[in-house]
């Protein structure tokens, strides 16, 4: 294990690892992008059979009930990944192939829980968008419920974005992580969304471009590059908020671990 510290902060360490091993996160997009494979399948299958392009609430249920039950699948391959760029930006050296096996036997069980309460958030989200669809109102009234749905769901995935990452690092129940990470979500709310929109920017256009060849170039940009990349970006955003929140008095251990240390700050550390 390498402790050396190498970099001033955690951008300085991110562009670095970006140039020094892309090859490291490119491997990672990829097996992730295994993972999503029964998601994207049926998502395929029901964007390509004529029986679900019927506007009906029960095409609505179907079509985001699978993609709910599949999210599981999707979790292990994240749960691989982030323990992957977890070690990278500890600087402690990590072999993708290994590792990722490791990560997914480490954390592959709460990361499967957190990605199917994702699923149904998206499952909810989608039958709010029906209901509100149907309503009889002025067309600005149901842009706006349609918008503060997107937003509620955009909270809710921010925090269990933030619970994966505390799942890696730290031991504790999963409500204990959900209510930290809603703190954290709306603690740096004007931080966040630059972040999140960045790393969410595939999902991003798959969700609200409506040219379907946008759509899939979207999805192969992401499992060819961008699952890595953006689970390396959070996996740095979140160790620098978890670094002035929660590592410098309870696990000081692993405070700015990787980076140059400030002997300022650590000589404060209790």
């Amino acid at each position: 294990m390498n402790n050396t510290p190498l970099y001033k902060d955690r951008f300085e360490q991110f562009k670095d690892i970006i140039k020094t091993h892309l090859s490291e996160v490119i491997l990672c997009s990829i097996y992730v992008f295994l993972f999503t494979l029964p998601t994207l399948l049926w998502v395929f299958f029901t964007a390509l059979t004529t029986f679900f392009s019927e506007r009906h609430i029960l095409n609505v249920l179907v079509i985001n009930a699978g993609i709910m039950i599949t999210m599981p699948l999707m979790g292990l391959g994240f749960s691989g990944a982030f323990y992957v760029l977890k070690r990278l930006v500890f600087n402690d050296g990590t072999n993708v192939n290994s590792d990722f096996i490791v990560g997914i036997r480490k954390n592959g069980k709460s990361f499967a829980k957190i990605f199917f309460i994702i699923g149904a958030f998206y499952l909810l989200l989608h039958i709010s968008l029906f209901n509100i669809s149907i309503m009889n109102y002025s067309t600005n009234l149901l842009t706006i419920l349609s918008a503060l749905s997107y937003l509620l769901f955009f909270f809710l995935l921010f925090t269990m974005l933030f619970t994966c990452t505390q799942t890696i690092l730290y031991s504790d129940t999963l409500k204990k992580f959900i209510r930290n990470g809603l703190l954290f979500t709306f603690g740096y709310l004007n931080k966040n969304i630059g972040v999140f929109i960045i790393m969410l920017l595939p999902f991003i256009i798959y969700e609200f471009v409506p040219i379907n060849n946008i759509k899939w170039m979207a999805i192969l940009i992401s499992g060819f590059f961008y699952f890595g990349f953006g689970t390396l970006l959070f996996t740095i955003y979140s160790n620098h908020i978890f670094d002035k929140t929660i590592n410098i008095k309870q696990f000081p251990q692993i405070y700015r671990k990787g980076l140059i240390k400030n002997e300022n700050i650590s000589n404060n550390i209790k």
